[in-house]
């Protein structure tokens, strides 16, 4: 398992040799990083999004999906940390359909060996 103590924290084309690490622990060398919170950028209530966030994990569930827990941290005072999921092993393709169905604009993919990825699905 990996040191719980420090996070991963995941910058976009910026290596970081945790989540190596990560993945190679859980046996994958992929993962996606989605929420299911503020659909296409809209701002919903806390409550909302944790209606949201239960829904995606009962459906990673019922679908054999492994994740860890997380948060999105903005860069910007002016929107809230949204809870996420680490999804090991889920490919890009897969990772596009999945944030599509959770109506998102994007989602962070990261390989091992490679910094993580930004993949935009609005069109």
């Amino acid at each position: 398992m990996p040191d719980t103590e420090m996070p991963l924290d995941l910058r976009i084309d910026q290596a970081h040799p945790k989540i190596d690490l990560c993945l190679r622990t859980f046996g994958v060398e992929q993962a996606a990083f989605l929420t299911a919170c503020n659909p296409y950028s809209v701002a919903l209530s806390a409550s909302r999004n944790q209606a949201r966030m239960d829904q995606l994990q009962h459906a990673l569930h019922h679908e054999g999906w492994r994740w860890l827990k997380g948060a999105g941290i903005p860069h910007s005072d002016a929107w809230q940390a949204e809870p996420s999921v680490l999804i090991l092993g889920m490919d890009p393709a897969a990772a596009r359909r999945w944030g599509q169905r959770y109506q998102q604009n994007a989602l962070v993919h990261v390989q091992a060996g490679h910094a993580p990825q930004l993949l935009w699905l609005a069109d």
